[in-house]
């Protein structure tokens, strides 16, 4: 989830060719749809990754997201993707093992270890 084109395309692009089946979304609101149907289908949660970008200026952001996620879908894993390393606002959100921080710009090789790693995780 990110509100840049460019940046979902890259993405995208990346954890495709390492063989993952990966979706986009412009907002939360879109990637939490995403996520409900893709569990419909039976997918273990702990298979799931969202990457989320935290600030999305029009729509549901990376937080709040995540927040909706932790309750509903507690299981599901997740990469915060933000600038604002040092953003207060962070605070609390990471789990190691379950949801990881990654500061953009981020590389593309480290993205797929991070994403690798959660999905290995129980």
């Amino acid at each position: 989830m990110d509100d840049e084109p460019v940046i979902r395309s890259l993405v995208v692009k990346a954890l495709s060719r390492v063989g993952l089946e990966v979706e986009e979304a412009l907002d939360g609101s879109a990637a939490l749809e995403l996520l409900h149907n893709k569990l419909s289908t039976g997918i273990d949660q702990k298979k799931c990754v969202m990457i989320l970008d935290l600030i999305i200026p029009t729509g549901m952001g990376g937080k709040e997201t995540l927040l909706s996620m932790r309750q509903n879908t507690p299981n599901v894993r997740a990469v915060i993707a933000s600038g604002l390393a040092d953003d207060d606002s962070l605070n609390g959100l990471c789990e190691p093992g379950k949801t990881e921080l990654l500061t953009k710009p981020y590389d593309m090789k480290n993205l797929i270890q991070v994403v690798s790693n959660l999905m290995g995780g129980e």
